[in-house]
């Protein structure tokens, strides 16, 4: 489950279903369709973006980033956790528990 205090390491992460994207002066931007938030990102969020096309938990995302750039880690696991929370609080992101149990709760 995640929560706006970290994420759960099991937890699988993946677009929202509402969500439009579009490049936008070579920045990709974000459109969430049931609350009107829009997020820009840079290069690294529009890859962590990319990755998300399919469910991933924490660990695989971190796995595939420090694998494609140089980077540490620790620093990669700390920054990759604020996106997926603050995408998540945006709307854009949702993590597999959440959606079963709103499905179920809805």
């Amino acid at each position: 489950m995640a929560d706006l205090t970290g994420v759960d390491i099991e937890a699988q992460f993946a677009h929202a279903p509402d969500v439009l994207g579009s490049e936008v002066c070579g920045e990709l931007v974000l459109l969430d369709s049931k609350n009107w938030n829009y997020v820009e990102l840079d290069d690294i969020g529009s890859r962590i973006w990319e990755l998300l096309k399919e469910p991933r938990t924490l660990s695989a995302l971190v796995a595939e980033l420090i694998r494609e750039f140089a980077v540490n880690e620790e620093l990669c696991r700390v920054d990759t956790e604020a996106f997926l929370l603050d995408s998540i609080k945006n709307g854009i992101v949702i993590s597999r528990e959440a959606s079963f149990r709103e499905a179920a709760t809805g």
